[in-house]
């Protein structure tokens, strides 16, 4: 198979990458909204209702993506064998997802642009620490006391999430760019001078 075939084979996720980021975007402020009690009694059913369904379909749309950038870094000239099976399903094995979404990630962001100087993943750490402690809700609880300092986490953590799907597709976009202007200098004729005339 030849690279250009590799190449051939990449597909734009950038649809799906602004779809999951709208779509945190409108969870968390949902989620804001229910848990700080914005609305009164009459609207705060819908909106309940709105948080459940954005919360249902913002990890699906985002593990979606996760699995169309891990098709994507054959494509890109990754030799990772991590497959976009293995990438979305240990986020379902219990302790193993404590880690897995920052391995997943970390993976991706750097199989996709892998040249030299573009391995910084500390925007994935940031965002994986702060989307641990966000979740601690569920294990502390905490009340009324802790809400604040909670949705302040969610706020951020979001906020990182939505920059690293982003920019985790900029990434492959500019890379596979990159493949095929190479591709089009390796492919063009050399322009060689005519010969003399007798």
């Amino acid at each position: 198979m030849t690279e250009l075939t590799f190449v051939s084979s990449y597909r734009s996720r950038r649809a799906l990458a602004w779809a999951t980021a709208a779509l945190l975007a409108l969870q968390t402020a949902l989620a804001v909204a229910v848990e700080l009690e914005l609305f009164d009694a009459a609207r705060s059913r819908p909106v309940a209702v709105a948080s459940i369904l954005t919360g249902i379909a913002t990890p699906i749309a985002f593990l979606a993506w996760l699995a169309g950038v891990y098709r994507n870094l054959p494509a890109l000239g990754s030799r990772t064998k991590a497959t976009a099976a293995w990438a979305v399903g240990r986020w379902f094995i219990p302790v193993v997802n404590l880690w897995h979404g920052y391995v997943a990630l970390r993976t991706a962001w750097i199989e996709s642009l892998p040249e030299p100087g573009h391995r910084r993943t500390r925007l994935i750490g940031w965002w994986w620490g702060l989307f641990l402690a966000s979740g601690l809700r569920f294990v502390v609880g905490g009340g009324d006391l802790l809400a604040l300092p909670r949705l302040s986490l969610e706020i951020l953590a979001a906020g990182l999430c939505v920059s690293m799907v982003l920019e985790l597709d900029a990434r492959q976009r500019d890379q596979y760019e990159e493949l095929v202007a190479r591709q089009k200098l390796a492919t063009t004729p050399w322009p060689w001078p005519a010969s003399p005339r007798p």
